[in-house]
């Protein structure tokens, strides 16, 4: 069976089979103008060249002969049958043109588009659902650090200012840290599950390629700022805070260069209206599919800050202690919330979305009905 590499957005991908292949020309990410390569072979030829790869253009049937003198004249059924001929005619083309890739613009090639290109070949689809995964791990595993540096911290500070209402307190917490756990692992796959029943379809991918580009050059900012912080303060709590941004921020950037984590199809054609509600979607999406991994980024690093509260607590640094134990269990139980939240959010942003949809295709269904 014969197999083709095809080069996509400046990458070769393959082997594919042309089933495969087929498949990607009908969701537009191949096209005729697509370069591909019959393996085995050294020449790089037009995907249009591959036969059985794209539909064959509908030949439409002659049109009659113009009446010649004394012959009998047309009809009005023969009149209304060319114009519903040359309806269909121009409806063909117009699906003909969407799918041989007609554009308005290229993509970049230049050095922002080698940069998209790089980025796209690290954060792949696989890798970003795995790092997801292990983020949102090692939220879960943070918690339990953060209930015991709750209790670590109580007792010391029972023991020093020997009020041991700390220890009640710090009960509660741990009670309450526990409940806040088990909602967020109840809830933290109910994000992908309506990412992956609610399709959508953008017309192009220059915006969530410009987000991500905007998103990478801020990301690395705010690891550049925390570095130069900690180097000036001699405090870790800056380098921690630029990190965890960076870290999430890479995380967005993965998400916005694979829409098909969202359930979202680049390449459809689509009216002003569909493209707005799809853009929209794309950025809920995003910010659901990414909850996983700020619940995982939140918690750790709230659980790394109680670590740090003991440790200043242990050595008499208490005010500062006392301040860092304030700091991390709120970010703690933030991160803990935000499955719950962020669901809960999101459905709502649906459901305006959806009303919206509907209003925009009631004239279609209103034109349906009058004919």
């Amino acid at each position: 069976m014969n197999k083709y590499y095809a080069n996509i957005e400046g990458n070769n991908e393959g082997p594919f089979v042309l089933d495969e292949l087929k498949e990607m020309a009908k969701n537009c990410r191949i096209f005729p103008s697509t370069y591909v390569l019959l393996e085995g072979t050294q020449s790089w030829i037009a995907a249009s060249e591959v036969q059985g790869l794209f539909p064959e253009q509908p030949q439409l049937p002659p049109l009659p002969s113009p009446a010649q003198p004394g012959s009998p004249q047309w009809s009005a059924e023969d009149t209304a049958r060319l114009a519903r001929q040359g309806a269909d005619a121009a409806k063909q083309g117009a699906q003909m043109a969407i799918a041989y890739g007609a554009t308005i613009t290229d993509k970049s090639t230049g050095f922002w588009g080698g940069v998209i290109t790089f980025i796209k070949r690290v954060l792949n689809e696989d890798t970003v659902s795995a790092a997801i995964v292990a983020i949102s791990r090692a939220g879960i595993y943070a918690m339990v650090l953060a209930a015991l540096s709750i209790v670590g911290a109580a007792v010391v500070g029972a023991i020093k200012f020997s009020e041991y209402q700390f220890l009640l307190v710090a009960l509660l917490l741990v009670l309450s840290l526990s409940l806040v756990q088990y909602f967020a692992t109840r809830f933290m796959g109910s994000g992908e599950k309506v990412i992956s029943a609610t399709p959508t379809h953008l017309g192009s991918d220059a915006l969530p390629e410009a987000l991500a580009l905007v998103v990478f050059l801020l990301s690395l900012a705010s690891l550049g700022f925390g570095i130069s912080n900690t180097i000036s303060t001699e405090a870790i709590w800056p380098l921690m805070v630029g990190a965890a941004i960076f870290l999430s921020g890479m995380l967005v950037v993965g998400i916005s260069l694979n829409p098909s984590m969202l359930n979202i199809a680049v390449g459809q054609a689509s009216s002003a209206g569909e493209e707005a509600i799809g853009l929209i979607s794309f950025v809920y999406k995003s910010w659901l599919r990414a909850i996983p991994a700020i619940f995982g980024v939140l918690t750790t690093l709230g659980s790394l800050l109680l670590v740090w509260a003991f440790l200043k607590l242990l050595v008499g640094e208490n005010l500062e202690g006392l301040a860092f134990v304030t700091s991390g269990i709120v970010m703690v139980f933030v991160g803990g919330l935000f499955p719950v939240l962020g669901l809960l959010i999101f459905l709502w942003i649906y459901l305006l979305i959806d009303v919206i949809s509907a209003i925009l295709s009631l004239p279609g269904k209103l034109d349906k009905l009058r004919k």
